[in-house]
């Protein structure tokens, strides 16, 4: 049981770490290119 419940901390960890720099790290991205180039090269405009 420890065994389990030590696996779903480290997922929760992760997934709570990954929410939280998906935002600072698309940030940055969009801040140092021109936002509408990346946007078109990527398929999201």
């Amino acid at each position: 049981m420890s065994n389990q419940s030590s696996k779903l901390g480290k997922l929760y960890i992760i997934i709570v770490f990954a929410l939280l720099y998906i935002p600072i790290i698309y940030l940055i991205v969009y801040s140092f290119s021109s936002g509408r180039q990346w946007l078109t090269s990527t398929g999201l405009a």
